[in-house]
Formats: C-alpha cells, sequence, structure tokens
C-alpha cells in the first residue's frame, strides 16, 4: 500500500475526485444566489415601491415579483442540496470501492508473509484490523480532497458575501477564527493520539483473547484462567480511562466552538443594529448576513 494515503487515494480514483471537484464547484454560484436572494425579496419584493418590475422581458406586480423570487429562492435551494446530494452519495460509493480495494490489498499483503510470520500473526487482529479499523477510512477517502474544496470554497462564499454587505461586520466574523485555528487543532491533535493508543489496546485485547480461547484447554490444564482474566481486565480498563480522555477532549472542542459560534451573532445584531439605525445598512442585507452566518458557522 502506499507511504501517504493521498497517494494511494489519487492514484486509483483520480478521476473520481476530479468529478467531485467539478461538482463542487457548480455548487458555489447557487450559494451565493441563496444568499442574494433573501435580501432582493425583502427589500425589492416586499418594501419595493415601484412597480410594475421588469425583469427577463416580462412586467410584475408586486405580487407576481414576490411569488417569481420566491419561487427563484426555492429552486436556488432544492439546486443546492440537489448538488450536495449528488456529492455525498459519488463521495460515499468512492469511498466504499477504495475501502474495498484497501481490505483486499491489506489481506493480499498479510497472506503473502513467509509461513513462519503468517504463523505468528493473530486472527483476531487481523480481522480487528481489517473490518473495524479500516472502515472510518471509507468516508475519509471519499472527503479527502473534495471536503477541503467544499468547506473552504464554501467558508469563502459565505464571508464574501458577508463583506460585501458590510466590512465591518465582516471583520468581526473573522476575529474568533484566529484563536479556533490555533486551539482546535492541538486539542483535535490529542483525540487522535488517544484514539491510536486505544487501536493499539484493542489489538492486544483481540490477541488475548484469541490466545486464550485457541488455547483453552492448555490454560486450563495449568490454570492460568485467572491469570488472563486478568489480563483482559486490564486491558477494558485501559481502555474505558482513553475512552474517557477521548470524551472529555471531544467536548471540550465542541464547547470552544460553540462559545465562539455564539459570539459573531452579538457582533452582528450589535454592528448591524447599529448600521440599520442609522441607515447605511437595509434590513435585506441584515437578514441575508445572518442566513450565511447560520450556513457560515458549520
Amino acid at each position: 500500500m502506499a507511504e501517504r494515503m493521498t497517494s494511494f487515494v489519487w492514484r486509483h480514483s483520480a478521476r473520481e475526485q476530479l468529478t467531485l471537484l467539478a461538482i463542487t464547484l457548480c455548487s458555489f454560484p447557487i450559494i451565493w444566489m441563496t444568499l442574494e436572494l433573501p435580501k432582493v425579496i425583502i427589500n425589492d419584493a416586499i418594501g419595493g415601491e415601484d412597480f410594475p418590475v421588469e425583469m427577463f422581458g416580462y412586467e410584475f406586480e408586486q405580487i407576481e415579483y414576490l411569488l417569481a423570487l420566491c419561487f427563484a429562492y426555492l429552486t436556488a435551494i432544492a439546486g443546492n442540496y440537489g448538488v450536495k446530494f449528488v456529492q455525498n452519495m459519488q463521495r460515499g460509493i468512492l469511498g466504499e470501492r477504495m475501502l474495498r480495494r484497501m481490505r483486499f490489498d491489506l489481506f493480499r499483503r498479510v497472506m503473502g508473509r513467509p509461513l513462519r510470520r503468517l504463523k505468528e500473526t493473530s486472527p483476531g487482529e487481523l480481522v480487528q484490523l481489517i473490518s473495524a479499523e479500516l472502515a472510518p477510512i471509507g468516508d475519509f477517502i471519499g472527503a479527502i480532497i473534495v471536503t477541503p474544496e467544499a468547506q473552504g470554497g464554501s467558508f469563502l462564499v459565505y464571508l464574501g458575501f458577508i463583506i460585501a454587505q458590510n466590512p465591518l461586520i465582516g471583520a468581526a466574523t473573522l476575529a474568533r477564527y484566529p484563536l479556533q485555528a490555533w486551539l482546535i487543532p492541538k486539542l483535535q491533535a490529542r483525540v487522535v493520539a488517544m484514539i491510536r493508543l486505544r487501536l493499539i489496546n484493542i489489538r492486544a485485547m483481540a490477541r488475548e483473547i484469541n490466545e486464550s480461547i485457541d488455547g483453552a484447554t492448555e490454560v486450563r490444564a495449568l490454570r492460568a484462567r485467572r491469570w488472563h482474566m486478568a489480563i483482559v481486565s486490564r486491558q477494558l480498563y485501559d481502555n474505558y480511562k482513553i475512552r474517557r480522555r477521548i470524551f472529555i477532549l471531544k467536548f471540550l472542542i465542541k464547547f470552544v466552538n460553540n462559545v465562539a459560534n455564539h459570539l459573531t451573532p452579538f457582533f452582528i445584531f450589535l454592528i448591524g443594529g447599529y448600521f440599520v439605525i442609522e441607515g447605511q445598512l437595509d434590513i435585506g442585507a441584515l437578514t441575508a448576513v445572518l442566513i450565511a452566518y447560520k450556513d457560515l458557522a458549520a
């Protein structure tokens, strides 16, 4: 197998990855439309006064214009989620296909070992590795290239839209990200380290259980059952301690993100409300900023 996951994925799925990238790029103009249309609906259709309005060679009265914009917004929303549906479906299929390849490649390499080393390989550990430990990689493979593009591109679209409405609100939105960008990866790195320790412990426990069952006759003859049970008990306790640390770190990350995410609406209401009162920002733009931020937080 390839030394780097990205090399392995690109070698065996370059065409599918490029297709996913193209699908993702199509979603960015649609995202901008889902942000722009609510502003137009509030400012021009609901709050407008100059009617009839000409659009695409047709004249619309206020109610007709409102209906047209609302159906256009509904179409944009459906198009956006339609693109996400196709993207997620293709990503899942790609990840499962690559997972099948990785599992077979791993089994082939294990079976190709010298007979002496093959006999030393624990079947329980191998089953654990092929079935359970490789399973999460399937989702990662499908997302390894398209997710940074989709998340990063959407982030820039939402942020660009907010800045276009009011640069000061955009600056307030950006203010929390440096702290998150410094703290969250450090916490996440510790979670990943704990997960590695847990996998090592689970493999060792699977090996111990497999050896205990295979040698059940010798274990009972030597009256070593309590000794083997003590080993498994210790491994279960180690697994519990590792999982407890993982839970603490994961929910700490969620706590930090939730607190940071709820600080930004405070600044949006404060700064945006001030500009609306001063007549430098309209209600439609402020509403659109709030809609954009709702999706930006994710």
